[in-house]
């Protein structure tokens, strides 16, 4: 199950300005909640080292968010296990502009993630087996 961002804990979050010297590095004491936005969902964090604020959701997919999470994480799971945009815009009640941007936003996100974290991998073989057996029955069918 997801979590919420607001229950993960001041210490494990960093300072996001460009600039801050603790940026990057969780430490205790760097960060206080200055103020709590939409019903007391979303933590505005002061860093204490650079005087930024920030919301806790700044650089992650939920930025600037207009759904609640549980709904934008009901998105993702139908999404996940295969359903379509049309058919997850029903399920979850949201439009299907919504589904799409979300899950853009989400693969821009984990691209970025991915490619920060996986590092010098060397492919030495591929195999296109079900690829081009897809592409090979198409053009039979013409």
């Amino acid at each position: 199950m997801l979590a919420r961002l607001r229950d993960r804990p001041l210490e494990s979050l960093t300072c996001c300005s460009p600039g801050c010297p603790s940026e990057g590095i969780p430490r205790p004491g760097l960060l206080k909640v200055r103020y709590l936005r939409s019903h007391g969902t979303i933590r505005y964090i002061h860093c204490n080292d650079c005087g930024a604020e920030f919301s806790e959701r700044k650089g992650t997919p939920l930025f600037d968010l207009r759904i609640p999470e549980e709904r934008a994480f009901d998105v993702l799971r139908h999404i996940s296990e295969g359903c379509g945009v049309r058919g997850t815009s029903r399920l979850c009640a949201v439009k299907t502009g919504t589904v799409t941007r979300l899950v853009k936003r989400c693969g821009e996100h984990f691209k970025r993630w991915h490619d920060q974290r996986v590092r010098g991998v060397s492919v030495h073989e591929a195999q296109l087996d079900e690829k081009w057996s897809f592409v090979g029955k198409k053009t039979e069918e013409l």
